[in-house]
């Protein structure tokens, strides 16, 4: 164990790896404030990603966030967790909190918990989230979509591709979501599309480190390509409902 200095304050800090320290703070939030005030300092840089685990500490996440905006702003990334919280508390975080890239919800709500996400985002990542409606997802701006837990129905997803090939949704790359079982014939009524079968998979790159390889899949066009992935099992039909949107984070086209 030894003590660092951090702007006059002196710290037990513990080696534990070879590329972690463990600090000790009475305060957690006082702790927090002043490491991350003196990494940022020093190395002139900014937060970027802000993780919140909701707990027992009713204002702990608005005293992070309000501390964290007057410094600078935006963040890149926010991660909200937790096993339970103040429902006023998260929609406080997520009023004031501004986030440039990416959100993680995965935060256990009520039932009557509502919510709307409008705000511009490149990724957006929802679990824990019974609470979400179409009408939510329509409202969604975002490349990537991934959802968990929901209880869409295949009218209810049909009415969102029909707003996609309505021409709404211009930046959404990707969408990933449990439903209901899928019916490929209501899921797709009065679309204009197809079954295209691939003979050999076409890859489909989401990010460097994530790359979907595509095979058969259910496709529909307006002035760019949407592809239905995965549709079908060996063992019936499937509950995951997937959709890319060409081109690709790359710049790959739709081919057939």
């Amino acid at each position: 164990m030894q003590y660092w200095d951090f702007n006059d304050l002196y710290v037990p800090v513990l080696k534990t790896s070879s590329c972690r320290y463990d600090t000790y703070w009475v305060n957690r939030l006082v702790g927090s404030q002043t490491l991350v005030s003196y990494l940022t300092d020093v190395m002139n840089i900014q937060v970027h990603t802000l993780s919140i685990s909701f707990t027992c500490s009713i204002n702990l996440p608005r005293n992070v966030v309000d501390w964290v905006m007057s410094r600078q702003g935006s963040v890149h990334s926010l991660q909200l967790l937790g096993e339970h919280c103040d429902e006023r508390e998260l929609h406080y975080v997520l009023d004031k909190c501004k986030v440039k890239d990416f959100l993680y919800l995965g935060v256990p709500t009520n039932d009557s918990f509502q919510r709307n996400i409008s705000v511009q985002l490149n990724r957006i990542y929802l679990t824990c989230t019974p609470w979400l409606t179409i009408d939510h997802l329509l409202s969604i701006d975002s490349c990537v979509i991934v959802t968990r837990d929901t209880a869409f129905t295949n009218q209810d997803m049909n009415r969102f591709l029909k707003s996609w090939a309505n021409g709404n949704h211009p930046r959404l790359r990707m969408i990933e979501l449990q439903m209901e079982p899928i019916q490929i014939e209501v899921l797709t009524a009065g679309l204009d599309g197809r079954v295209v079968r691939r003979g050999q998979q076409r890859p489909f790159v989401i990010s460097e480190e994530v790359t979907f390889q595509i095979s058969d899949s259910w496709d529909i066009q307006r002035d760019r390509a949407a592809s239905i992935l995965g549709y079908e099992t060996e063992y019936g039909p499937s509950k995951m409902f997937s959709m890319v949107v060409w081109p690709d984070f790359e710049g790959n086209v739709y081919e057939l």
